[in-house]
Parts: C-alpha cells; sequence; structure tokens
C-alpha cells in the first residue's frame, strides 16, 4: 500500500491498494468504505478537501470525486483540452479547481460538478494551483504566476507576476495576504497587487514553505547546500540556521523537525531555540 491520504478531521484515509486501485477506509473501524475505485491505469494523487466530504482522484482513467462519507462516486470527469496538472479545494470544501497545460484553470462546484464561471485564461500552461481566503486563486506556469481576486464572479480581477525564467513554485501565507515565489533567482515574498517585491532571498534554488499559523514566518531549504534556515519576514531577522541538512518537517505544538547527518533534531518555531 503506497500513497496513503489521510481526511483533515482525522476519519478517513486513502490508500493506493495496488498501482491501479484506490480504496477508502474508516480509520475508528479500519474497514473499508464502498468498494475499490478502479481507475485503469496508475492513481498518482489522493487528496481530502478542507471539510473532508470529499476526495479527489487522479489516475488513468481522468480526476474525479468520491464522497469521503460513502464511497460514492461525485463527479466522474474535470474537461479540458489537456491533462490536469494540479487540484486545489476552496477553504470551505464548496469548490475544486482544476490547472491545466491546456492554459486554462477551471472552478467546478464540488456537490453538482458544473463549472462556475468561465474558464479563467492564462498566457502559458498551468502547473499550480492553490485557493486563499474569500475564493481567491494563486496560479502559476512556466514564468509568470497570477492571483485572481473571487473566482466566482463572472470577471474576476487579476494580478500577475512576470519572470523572465524558470519559476519553481508558488504558495499562500495562511492569512492570504502575502504570496511566496521560488525562482531560479531565489526567493521573494510579494503582498497582493503590488509590483516591487516585500521581500527576497537570492543564491537559489531553495525548497520554501510558509510556516502555518506564524503570520510570516518561512522555512528555506537548500538541499544541494545541505542547511535549512529559518526567516522572520517580519523583522527579517534569521530564527535559525541548521546544517548538515537532509530533510524538515513540521510537527505538533509548532515544532519544526529537522533531520540530517547527526540525527534529527526538533526546534521551537518562532522562538529559534531548540527543543530537547
Amino acid at each position: 500500500v503506497v500513497g496513503p491520504a489521510i481526511s483533515p478531521d482525522g476519519t478517513r484515509v486513502a490508500t493506493r491498494a495496488t498501482k491501479t486501485t484506490s480504496q477508502l477506509w474508516d480509520v475508528a473501524t479500519g474497514k473499508p468504505i464502498g468498494k475499490p475505485i478502479q481507475q485503469g491505469g496508475t492513481v498518482v494523487e489522493l487528496r481530502f478537501s478542507a471539510d473532508s466530504r470529499a476526495l479527489f482522484i487522479r489516475g488513468g482513467k481522468g480526476p474525479f470525486l468520491q464522497n469521503a462519507r460513502t464511497g460514492e462516486q461525485m463527479v466522474r470527469k474535470f474537461k479540458h483540452k489537456g491533462y490536469v496538472s494540479d487540484v486545489a479545494f476552496s477553504r470551505d470544501g464548496r469548490l475544486i479547481a482544476t490547472a491545466s497545460p491546456d492554459k486554462t484553470v477551471k472552478v467546478w462546484d464540488v456537490r453538482t460538478g458544473k463549472l462556475v464561471g468561465k474558464p479563467l485564461v492564462h498566457d502559458e500552461g498551468v502547473r499550480r494551483v492553490d485557493f486563499c481566503k474569500d475564493n481567491a486563486l494563486l496560479t502559476s506556469g512556466q514564468t509568470t504566476a497570477s492571483f485572481w481576486y473571487d473566482v466566482t464572479k463572472a470577471k474576476p480581477r487579476r494580478w500577475v507576476i512576470r519572470y523572465v525564467r524558470w519559476l519553481g513554485s508558488v504558495a499562500f501565507f495562511p492569512d492570504g495576504e502575502l504570496a511566496l515565489t521560488n525562482c531560479f533567482r531565489g526567493v521573494h515574498v510579494w503582498k497582493i497587487g503590488e509590483k516591487k517585491a516585500l521581500w527576497e532571498q537570492k543564491q537559489g534554488p531553495f525548497n520554501v514553505g510558509a510556516i502555518p499559523g506564524s503570520g510570516g514566518t518561512i522555512l528555506l531549504t537548500s538541499p544541494r547546500a545541505e542547511t535549512a534556515r529559518l526567516m522572520d519576514l517580519k523583522t527579517g531577522r534569521e530564527l535559525l540556521e541548521a546544517t548538515h541538512f537532509r530533510s524538515a518537517t513540521f510537527g505538533p505544538g509548532r515544532l519544526l523537525l529537522i533531520g540530517g547527518k547527526g540525527g534529527v533534531r526538533i526546534w521551537k518555531l518562532l522562538s529559534g531555540k531548540k527543543k530537547e
């Protein structure tokens, strides 16, 4: 069994029981929910909605939704001219956005499977999509990142960041007021709607992530240089730097676990102090 996903409320687990089959499970009883879903090809992604009511499955037959309570299929097809490269659920679980190399992002009603508004047309193929508060979307392609204000409206406003070369990844801060972009030149933090970066860290490439609940702290990791740095964007201060870095993950109680050659170190987030 590979590639498990657990629902945000902790009551459901989805697994790839075989290379081409997915199965939904009840955590409390350990029993399967519904019959295994046969994809007819490799299952490549399993993702729950924020309200834990729907499961997104992507594989050989194309992407579709499964009711995470009953195991029944909800929406069978998300039609694009190209394949679906990424997907995101809205925070309330009512909407799902699908991105595609066909230069569009489409927003769908999870319950009915119907398209919400018109497709969001981009200048290039879309690789990543992420929902924020107030039904806003952050999307990215090879060289551009776009912020779409309230995609439920007929003509949502768009704010665009353009790069000359490769754009690696984009992400929202949890409060939705700031966005991260990671490119060949380094990491940039943007205030939504403004043309000049609020903060930057050159000499990339980095893997980058916003710390949940921190209000402005990011983790920069460089596997090539084997370093991890925790940065407070409000003050510009470096909270910690860990060398011989191999991996990092967030634990309960606002803890940061960093693995390296010397074992695993645990840090208390925001303080920069190592915890025993």
